[in-house]
Order: structure tokens, then sequence, then C-alpha cells
């Protein structure tokens, strides 16, 4: 039986119990908290990933801050500001949305990460955006997510099959008024536009989806597989009309206990876990 489990701690909090060291011993884990203060950080956290070898990165101003188990270090954005989203790849390649910037983080000649830029990619009237509120990986492409555009960068390799990309096929979207958030789910990239609704990417074209208009004045925050018997089901999460379940083709309200405590809690986040329990953060209750 899927769970639900709520947070209204902050993201600091949440992230200082994933990252507690491995412990090879039997009984409770040690979990140590890290302030803001003793990190050296912004009080706002915005996203964190992690690795396959368990480091964790953090959003956050100025910057990334990576975190070994021990030590904390910045990696600070090329214009110094929010690291709003991250997303990681296959390879453990972390790709960065920040304010006004996109990139990606990059060993140095001593083997320590930096941000890489990939703002001077963009088509120059193209580069000039707020913050980047979602980046997402799906396949071989990442996408970028702003009010005022999607950015998504494929990789062109190089000849020799090396892993590593020579350069880059980009391609824009722009909204008719604005983009809020976009989520990859089941292998598909979606997106909510203000004033028309949630829609899909149908071979490099924007498609809303059926009885996708009803999320038009609506802010949408969670979008996850509910793959419940077997089944392909979206789970859709909004600010404050609770959640809905997406068949493919039409929505239904989620008819659970806890949709009504969303629903006065003021959805902000959520995710899967790999034991198939949901976690929601909310900004109230």
């Amino acid at each position: 039986m899927k769970k639900i489990i709520f947070s209204f701690q902050i993201f600091l909090i949440i992230i200082s119990n994933v990252v507690a060291q491995e412990i090879g011993e039997i009984g409770k884990p040690i979990i140590t908290t890290y302030s803001s203060i003793d990190i050296g950080l912004n009080t706002q956290i915005w996203d964190f990933v992690r690795d396959s070898r368990g480091i964790v990165y953090v959003g956050s101003a100025p910057g990334v801050f990576e975190f070994d188990g021990s030590t904390w270090r910045s990696i600070p954005t090329a214009n110094k500001t929010h690291a709003r989203s991250l997303a990681i790849d296959k390879n453990d390649r972390v790709y960065v949305g920040a304010s006004g910037d996109i990139g990606y983080l990059v060993p140095d000649g001593k083997g320590e990460l930096k941000f890489q830029s990939l703002i001077e990619k963009l088509p120059e009237v193209n580069r000039i955006f707020s913050y980047i509120w979602t980046t997402n990986i799906l396949n071989e492409d990442v996408y970028f997510q702003s009010f005022e555009g999607i950015f998504k960068f494929t990789p062109i390799k190089k000849s020799n099959n090396n892993s590593e990309e020579s350069d880059w096929k980009v391609k824009v979207w722009k909204p008719e008024v604005r983009f809020n958030y976009s989520f990859c789910v089941n292998n598909s990239f979606y997106v909510q536009q203000g004033g028309i609704g949630l829609m899909k990417m149908v071979n490099d074209s924007l498609v809303l989806l059926p009885g996708g208009g009803q999320f038009a004045d609506d802010r949408l925050q969670v979008m996850l597989p509910y793959n419940k018997d077997g089944g392909s089901l979206i789970l859709v999460g909004t600010f404050n009309r609770g959640l809905f379940l997406f068949d493919g083709n039409s929505f239904k309200p989620f008819n659970c206990e806890a949709n009504s405590f969303l629903k006065n809690s003021t959805l902000y986040k959520g995710k899967l876990q790999e034991d198939g329990d949901y976690v929601f953060v909310t900004l109230n209750g």
C-alpha cells in the first residue's frame, strides 16, 4: 500500500537527514543538522540532488554547494546568483538552472567541480530571463524552464563516440503568457502555461492535454508517476486544489484522506521514494 508522508520542515532539514553519513553499525543512524550560517549559504535552499557516490549538491546562493559527508564546498555560478533547480544525468553530471544563467558542473585541472555556463549557446535574443524554475533530463535532452522560455539542450557527440559532447543542439519555446513549472514523467515532458493549461511536448510541439485547460489559472507543483496495479497514471498536485489523477484522457480528483488536507496547506513539492511512498512538502499546516 502506498503511503503519503508530509513534511513541514525547510529543505535544509530534509537535506540534513538525506546526507547523514552511512553508518555500518546496527542501531539509530547519526543525523547531523547544519545551519545555513555554519555552511555559509543563503537561508533559501531551492533544490538538491545526489550522485551515485552519495555526494549531495544543494542549490542556493551564490550557486551550488557540494557535500561529501563531512565537508561543504561552494561552487558559485558565473553571476553568483541563486541556483534554483538542479538535475543529474546517468553519468553523474549535475545541471544547474540559476537566476539569469544555465550550465553544468565540470571538473577543473585539480579535479574540483566548477560551474560551466551554457548561456552563450542560446540565441542572443533569448539570453535574458529571470529564474530557471525547473531543470529536467529526458533521455539525452536537458530542459531548462523559466517563465520566459523553455530551452532544450541536446549534446552533439564527438565523432570518436566519446561520452563527452563537442557542442550542443539548442531549441527554444516561448510562451504566449508565461511557463510556470515543467515536469518529466513516464518518459514525457510536460509544462503548465499560464492562461492556457497543462501541455505535453509531442514531436517538439507543445500540445494542450485533454482537460488540461482547467489548470490555466492554477499553479501546478507536482507531477509524479502513479503506477498502481501496473498502470501508467500520473499524480498531479496543485497549489490549492489538491491532487488529481490523469489517465491520458481526463483528470479526476484523487479521493484520498490526504487530499482535503493538501487543499488547505499549499502544496509546494512532492517526491516519489524508492519504496513507493509519496512525500509532500507544504508551505502551511
